[in-house]
């Protein structure tokens, strides 16, 4: 009974900080709307202490008091499951459908500059308009609907149910879900009857709830599997295709493993104009995403009544002349996923002054940084034609390369760098500097800029430092090397203060990183400076965020 009242007087005291939030002031726009979705972000852990089931069964709860328990059967959706590619894989769906002609909703977590990047309608986020309308009717339902048993959803299943209102309510003809962490008690598994299930390639992600194995990881993923609904998926590990086997069988569903993007189809349609597909998201392990995407495309098109004609169209192409149609092949080559594999300018060095380029991914397991680290090898080795230039002075372009790093306290530090530090002595591509640096934003809704506690990036430090030490990679400058080092304490104020043998250094936030970047560029005008941002989405979208100016994705 003791634990009972203090469980109701902490959601009380939550539900009190809520309402405090939401009374402060009669003004109900979009600044205000953010202003209080905030106050949901406090813990991973429920006020109450309930499990995750018990906390995934109260958004059934929520549907009902959102009036939506007899639209969410009807609505059309292709949900997709994975640890690794499944944003990549929601993209390539959203584009291909966009472009066949479909109206398309595309639900993806987290965001990395804007919050409305969540919510994507026909490919671009949501207006805030959309944004704050459809946010106060579902505030003030679950609010008035909360109760000390049934408090507030927490912050990632009210963004899901925002979705959802989003997306009934504005009529969207196809609605793609990315699940946010595993799949059977995800707020995206609400969602009854989808048109069709996938599961991108599995890992090692968030083992604390999913489990410490592939089986126990892959039978969490494959909780989104519905009776009536086909699944496929990826290759994937024995162990973990075992798990996905067992709860399609138990469900009498189909469950096929998708072919490899070369073997599905043999010709590209003449109308694309293409003779060779390129996709749109660079990276080898792009097409295994690519070929997920286009069955999952392919059997919404088989299964929804009335399909768009371009889709329809596109199945007679594919069963008679096993040709890739052309909304197939446009979808494809146009497709943008920000931070995935992205190569970005730095317009702040200005042309003369220098060249600055970001390469950024978000890799954030140990599955996804080898990837990374291929992708990065790929984009900065030259290549012969480069190799040939005279850049004014005669030979080669000098090269100054970079690492800025961060990953989440809950990441191993050493699984992520450790396929990098291969991968840089494999390709002798080691990094005048590996740069660490706290995040401005975590789940934060309005990142802080300003310095911060740095004794986590040390650790990072040290580990970098260990393992390339160990390998052999440690200060050695592919091409250039140089420049002047950052500060490698707690208080790394001065960015240019420290011995220039120095390989590691932590700065106490991405603003000050960033500027150092800048100077490193400008100090070395016939030199190309490049800048691998890795280990953390939030990370990503903090450099973003700053080189984009707050402009959302």
């Amino acid at each position: 009974a003791r634990a009972t009242r203090s469980s109701s007087a902490s959601v009380n005291k939550l539900r009190s900080r809520i309402s405090i939030i939401t009374m402060t002031s009669d003004v109900r726009d979009y600044e205000a709307a953010l202003q209080t979705i905030g106050s949901l972000i406090f813990s991973r852990t429920r006020a109450d202490g309930s499990s995750w089931q018990e906390d995934f069964n109260t958004v059934h709860t929520c549907v009902k008091h959102l009036g939506l328990e007899e639209d969410l059967p009807k609505m059309s959706v292709i949900h997709v499951a994975g640890t690794k590619g499944k944003g990549s894989t929601c993209a390539f769906v959203e584009s291909i459908m966009r472009t066949a002609g479909c109206s398309t909703g595309l639900f993806t977590s987290p965001h990395l500059v804007d919050i409305r990047e969540r919510f994507r309608f026909n490919g671009k986020p949501c207006s805030q308009e959309t944004f704050t309308k459809h946010f106060w009717v579902v505030w003030d339902k679950l609010q008035a609907a909360a109760t000390p048993e049934a408090p507030m959803p927490t912050y990632f299943r009210f963004l899901t149910l925002l979705g959802l209102h989003m997306f009934i309510h504005e009529k969207v003809q196809v609605v793609i879900l990315e699940v946010g962490l595993g799949g059977r008690w995800d707020a995206t598994n609400v969602v009854p009857a989808p048109v069709v299930c996938g599961v991108t390639s599995l890992g090692y992600d968030h083992v604390e709830l999913l489990g410490h194995t592939l089986a126990l990881i892959a039978g969490e993923k494959a909780g989104i599997f519905k009776p009536n609904v086909p699944a496929f998926t990826s290759p994937q590990d024995p162990e973990a295709m075992e798990s996905l086997e067992r709860r399609a069988n138990e469900l009498q569903i189909p469950l096929t493993v998708v072919s490899p993007l070369n073997m599905l189809f043999n010709k590209l349609d003449p109308a694309s104009g293409s003779d060779h597909l390129t996709l749109g998201l660079a990276g080898s392990h792009q097409r295994l995403n690519a070929a997920l995407a286009i069955t999952l495309c392919r059997t919404y098109a088989q299964r929804v009544p009335n399909p768009p004609p371009a889709l329809a169209a596109g199945e007679e192409m594919f069963t008679e002349q096993g040709m890739l149609p052309a909304c197939y092949v446009e979808g494809l080559q146009t497709c943008t996923w920000p931070g995935r594999a992205q190569v970005l300018h730095d317009d702040e060095v200005l042309e003369g002054q220098g060249s600055l380029t970001f390469y950024l991914d978000g890799a954030h397991t140990e599955e996804s940084m080898v990837e990374c680290a291929r992708w990065w090898a790929e984009s900065v080795m030259p290549s012969e034609s480069s190799e040939k230039q005279e850049p004014g002075e005669g030979g080669p372009m000098a090269t100054q390369r970079f690492m800025l790093f961060n990953c989440t306290m809950e990441r191993d530090p050493n699984k992520l760098m450790k396929p990098l530090a291969a991968m840089v002595k494999e390709r002798n591509l080691a990094f005048a500097r590996a740069i660490f640096v706290p995040p401005d934003s975590s789940t934060n809704i309005k990142p802080t800029s300003g310095d911060k506690d740095t004794r986590w990036q040390q650790k990072l430090r040290h580990t970098w430092q260990t393992i390339t030490q160990t390998d052999g990679t440690s200060g050695k400058q592919d091409t250039a090397g140089g420049g002047s080092s950052p500060s490698q304490t707690n208080d790394a104020n001065d960015a240019n203060s420290s011995s220039d043998t120095a390989t590691t250094a932590v700065i106490p936030s991405m603003h000050k990183s960033i500027e150092w970047f800048r100077e490193q560029a400008r100090a070395r005008p016939a030199v190309r400076t490049q800048v691998l941002v890795t280990g953390s989405l939030y990370l990503v979208g903090d450099m973003l965020r700053i080189i984009r100016r707050g402009v959302p994705l």
